[in-house]
């Protein structure tokens, strides 16, 4: 299996064996912490939906799915809803 890490979705190589990921840059790997709710991945995961979200709205994407994401993480990150699928919606 490869990633292909991208920017922007016409960049995704959509081919058998291979993972397009829309990488924002937005983890410090050296500072993430495996298992522990952390304020920096929660506001990552904010950041990921916000652009997944633009992305639909633009054209460049049809749907959205996503992973399980903590929700103490986004409430640390500043989130003031109770979930993903609230902030994908407002």
């Amino acid at each position: 299996m490869k990633i292909n890490s991208i920017k922007d979705p016409k960049e995704a190589k959509f081919s058998y064996g291979t993972i397009d990921v829309i990488d924002l840059n937005n983890v410090d790997i050296q500072k993430l912490e495996i298992g522990k709710v952390q304020e920096m991945a929660g506001k990552a995961s904010l950041q990921y939906i916000e652009s997944a979200v633009k992305l639909v709205m633009e054209g460049k994407a049809h749907a959205i799915v996503t992973a399980p994401i903590n929700k103490e993480a986004i409430h640390r990150a500043g989130a003031k809803f109770p979930g993903h699928t609230e902030i994908a919606g407002s």
